[in-house]
């Protein structure tokens, strides 16, 4: 306390460096096209950069933890599209009942996979932070693969290594989230009829498929460096789901 007003109570003072910074910059197009009463169709296409700032790992060169932000995604295009059966006026019954009235809804998703940080995964500087990046030794990028060498190795590991003892600042070349996870191809389908019973009374069929295709997505890599894993695919999306659903109204 302040000895000469005891109602002043000394605390820690707190500088604000102004160094963050973050942009975003993209081309978007949409196409919706409508071709009749029974299918329509809407496009769209993004091609985007964000960039940021990093957690600081070197206070002597801030912008070395500058780049592409964690939210980037750099193309992106979804397709959805309704089909309405058109009215089936032969077989009857099965024709009218069956076949007639029903309404498809889809909705397919390419987009590329998002950038990561490789992190050493010792503190080389000594700041109490293991958010240290390694040094780059060789060309991380591996060419077109299986999908099972991609699992087990999704980027050339053996292209970073650890600081070595002495290094002047204690920090590696690697730059800040200089690399892509797996993109992802994902297709939702949903198909509906309501059926009339008697005078107000429906009865509405619904089917759902989530990821129909049964496309594996694979989860982002393990990227720290001194992990037993480092560079391994652990994990993917939800596999094929399938529900259906019955509605009574009146």
């Amino acid at each position: 306390n302040n000895p000469i007003n005891p109602s002043y109570t000394y605390s820690t003072i707190s500088d604000v460096v102004p160094y963050s910074n973050a942009s975003y910059n993209s081309l978007q197009a949409t196409l919706t096209r409508n071709f009749d009463q029974h299918f329509a169709v809407s496009l769209s296409y993004v091609w985007s950069k964000a960039m940021e700032m990093g957690a600081v790992v070197n206070s002597y060169d801030i912008l070395s933890s500058r780049g592409t932000a964690a939210i980037d995604m750099p193309h992106k295009f979804v397709a959805s599209y309704i089909f309405v059966t058109p009215d089936v006026r032969r077989m009857g019954l099965l024709g009218r009942e069956v076949l007639s009235g029903w309404q498809v809804n889809g909705i397919t998703e390419i987009r590329s996979g998002q950038p990561f940080n490789i992190l050493s995964g010792v503190d080389s500087n000594f700041d109490g932070a293991t958010t240290d990046r390694p040094n780059q030794t060789g060309n991380p990028v591996l060419g077109d693969r299986s999908k099972s060498a991609e699992i087990a190795e999704w980027f050339n590991t053996s292209a970073y290594a650890q600081v070595p003892v002495g290094t002047q600042t204690g920090l590696g070349n690697t730059r800040y989230n200089m690399l892509l996870s797996p993109g992802s191809v994902n297709t939702n389908l949903s198909a509906f009829k309501t059926f009339p019973l008697y005078e107000t009374l429906n009865l509405q069929f619904r089917a759902e498929a989530f990821n129909v295709f049964n496309h594996a997505n694979l989860n982002g890599p393990n990227s720290t460096l001194n992990s037993p894993s480092f560079g391994v695919i652990s994990g993917a999306s939800g596999g094929r789901v399938l529900q259906f659903a019955l509605r009574l109204s009146f």
